[in-house]
């Protein structure tokens, strides 16, 4: 697996096995657990990016493409002041993910 075969249904089998883990914990001895019920709202939060995460990183590469400056060519010294900072945030994220950075 890489990513950029990672997809949606791959990331929710792999998030399935954090709501079990929290389902586990919330059936045992985290029902009164103040750290569970903190823990259950982070991930709350956090699930729905993380189930998203490919179809982002889809919209992230489409994005730059559609720019036109592409998501590794080079950018000619002369346009490096008016491109979108963006641009640069963009390319650095995809770099992290491919282990590049």
């Amino acid at each position: 697996m890489t990513p950029q075969n990672f997809t949606v249904e791959d990331a929710g089998r792999l998030l399935g096995l954090a709501d079990q883990f929290l389902e586990d914990w919330e059936s045992d001895e985290g029902k009164n657990d103040p750290e569970c019920q903190e823990r259950r709202s982070e991930w709350d939060a956090i699930r729905p990016v993380l189930a998203n995460a490919p179809r982002l990183l889809a919209i992230l590469q489409d994005a730059l493409l559609q720019s036109g400056y592409g998501i590794t060519a080079p950018i000619p010294e002369q346009d490096r002041y008016m491109v979108p900072a963006w641009i640069y945030s963009a390319r650095a994220v995809i770099a992290t993910i491919r282990g590049q950075q």
